[in-house]
């Protein structure tokens, strides 16, 4: 036990065992940065035709809204469709607006609301129309025609919203001798804030493809490509615009999406010749030093726009579409930091296909990103066929429209954050304080959906586990359940990114502990039930390899547990689940749901013993028996039901 060893004892159980242990760690395998959440999804249930040019918004809970055109049917029309933050669906194709002059329309963009809702513009070459929409899609009032009344065309908007729910709305106006940029601004309840405002301040004609970007003190940041991409922000504290700017590239073949920071200072995206850069903006909407490489594959060719959005952190998800060594099409994505300095390599977004992918979007929101993109067989064309001209395509017809899911990038594998529940909404962290006195931060391991550990001195050595469960089915809260395979100090704190509600838990010197909290985190939404997983097989070394017994300390441990059900008081045999050299999980009824950590370190530099150490998630009686292959000598541990515990025996082995 734990209790008998000296203060320098423990030092060196800390520590000393740490320097044996690191020998036998494993590198950790790279990871897509940001994280994907899910499988690829195709967004459009209805496939005759064209459906594509996407754009999506995301939410801070994490779910997302994607929207289209749908050029398939006739009439044609803007479609969406919300997701969970999953990726999963949470609803149907939606018909948003439907017109009978598409033969010439402006693809849809859309920007989130409070609350859920979300605002769509598109544009018929006449006009350009805003629409209004809740959290489950039912509109808010009739369509409003942007432009007002007047003989020219309207065309190519976009939209942007502050966290207020206030919108901004660009667009081109099309008329000799000058295709003038225009802005209108609407308050939080759709009401217009005055007429449209000529943005550009020169005459030129073929101005097209604007992008907007607003921050919540009323500033506004406006990209056009006119030759060369220019942009012109506006001062919501001091209500002026600063001067017209263009950014000099060698060439321009698309849209360049705006960030606004809350700090006034922004950016652009440019493709620039093929290439993706990111130009730096002061707070006057002037560039702020040279071009930044975001694509660093000279030998590939970019098409089309980039998109990118911006997290709470400041971090930027640049996605574009480049050739790959087959000449299709592909959608890549970087993650970069504040500064724009890539956090990551550039890494492929869509699955391979014979097929294109372009035109892509991304959103920010609840910690996480949402990418789509189009698919189908160059050219396609605006105009809806007559009749439908059947392609091989990846939705079976023609072009459709996909998308991605991805996580925050806190939530990678030994990063400092443990990221659980749907949409990993509930962010862990772990602070420690050695008995040296030196400190750091556990290093995160998810194991499933709901349930993580943390490693604080070696990444094979783990200490922690801790698992959040909704229980809102019963009493309307998360639960958070945490159990520890070490007696040294340490706090943590988790987090509901939905609600950012906190609450830390903390753990002093020398105790070993399991803890319970029922009522950690209330939340009035329905409960989610969670799909099984697969369960990894333990390693086929010394001892019997099979689901219900884990393998530890290159296979001369076997460990199984029994649990009886309280249910109906039958035993059963618990599920087995490696995760390192010398620790494993078992899981009693679901395979999402894990109830034990068992760790068998080698303590012989110590104190010449072999070393088991249990921490428990769950009250279960249950019954721990760890057998030493080599010598067949048996240690067996009984937890009586109603207990929720953490132990360690340093004297369980010679």
């Amino acid at each position: 036990m734990i209790d008998h060893l000296s203060s320098r004892t423990l030092r060196r159980l800390a520590f000393g065992l740490a320097a044996v242990v690191v020998f036998g760690a494993s590198s950790v395998a790279a990871e897509d940065v940001p994280p994907k959440v899910g499988p690829e999804l195709q967004v459009n249930t209805f496939t005759r035709g064209d459906q594509m040019s996407p754009d999506v918004a995301r939410f801070p809970d994490g779910h997302f809204v994607v929207v289209w055109g749908d050029l398939g049917d006739s009439p044609v029309g803007v479609k969406g469709r919300l997701f969970q933050a999953s990726g999963a669906p949470a609803s149907g194709e939606v018909l948003l607006a439907r017109s009978d002059t598409f033969s010439s329309y402006s693809p849809p963009h859309v920007a989130a609301l409070p609350g859920g809702g979300f605002a769509v513009v598109w544009g018929d070459f006449h006009n350009v129309y805003l629409r209004r929409f809740d959290r489950e899609a039912q509109p808010l009032g009739d369509p409003v025609v942007v432009n007002g009344v007047g003989p020219e065309w309207n065309a190519r908007p976009d939209v942007a919203a502050d966290t207020a729910g206030n919108l901004a709305v660009v667009w081109v106006r099309y008329g000799y001798p000058d295709d003038p940029v225009l802005l209108r601004r609407y308050d939080a309840a759709g009401a217009p804030q005055g007429d449209p405002v000529k943005v550009t301040q020169t005459p030129i004609l073929d101005r097209t493809l604007p992008r907007v970007a607003v921050n919540d003190s009323g500033s506004v940041l406006l990209s056009w490509g006119e030759r060369n991409p220019h942009v012109r922000r506006f001062d919501g504290p001091s209500g002026a615009w600063g001067p017209e700017m263009y950014i000099n590239t060698a060439s321009y073949p698309g849209a360049s999406p705006v960030v606004l920071y809350p700090e006034g200072d922004g950016a652009v995206v440019i493709n620039n010749d093929g290439e993706v850069y990111a130009q730096r903006l002061d707070s006057s909407g002037e560039p702020l030093g040279a071009l930044l490489p975001i694509k660093d594959d000279e030998e590939t060719y970019t098409s089309g726009e980039p998109d990118v959005a911006v997290d709470a952190s400041g971090r930027a998800f640049a996605v574009w579409s480049q050739n790959d060594a087959s000449s299709h099409l592909r959608i890549y994505g970087r993650l970069l930091d504040r500064a724009w300095r890539p956090l990551g390599d550039a890494e492929p977004i869509s699955s391979v296909s014979k097929l294109h992918d372009r035109s892509p979007a991304v959103a920010a929101g609840g910690g996480g990103f949402a990418v789509v993109w189009d698919n189908g067989e160059l050219p396609a064309y605006f105009e809806p066929p007559t009749p439908p001209r059947p392609q091989d395509s990846r939705d079976g017809d023609s072009f459709g429209v996909f998308a991605q899911a991805f996580g925050t990038p806190e939530c990678l594998a030994d990063s400092e954050v443990l990221c659980l529940g749907e949409g990993d909404r509930f962010h862990v962290k772990v602070s420690w304080k050695a008995p040296s006195n030196d400190t750091g931060t556990g290093h995160a391991r998810r194991l499933t959906d709901d349930t993580g550990a943390f490693w604080f001195f070696s990444p094979d050595n783990l200490e922690l586990m801790i698992k959040v469960l909704d229980g809102r089915a019963v009493n309307g809260h998360f639960w958070l359940f945490y159990g520890a395979l070490s007696n040294v100090e340490y706090t943590l704190t988790v987090t509901d990114t939905a609600t950012g509600k906190e609450k830390t838990y903390h753990n002093p010197p020398g105790r070993l502990a399991s803890q319970a909290d029922t009522s950690a985190f209330a939340d009035a939404g329905a409960a989610v039930a969670a799909s099984p997983a697969a369960v990894p097989a333990a390693a086929d070394t010394g001892c019997s390899t099979s689901g219900t017994a884990l393998c530890l300390q290159s296979g001369r441990f076997a460990v199984e547990v029994t649990f009886t059900d309280p249910r109906n008081a039958i035993t059963g045999q618990a599920h087995a689940v490696d995760i390192t050299a010398d620790t494993g999980a078992f899981w009693f009824f679901d395979s999402k749901n894990l109830e034990l950590m068992v760790k068998v370190l080698d303590g012989r530099p110590v104190n010449g013993r072999f070393w088991v150490f249990y921490g428990a998630l769950s009250d279960v009686a249950y019954t721990i028996r760890v057998t030493d292959t080599e010598t067949g000598e048996q240690r067996t541990y009984v937890n009586p039901r109603g207990q929720l515990a953490s132990h360690a025996d340093t004297s369980a082995f010679q």
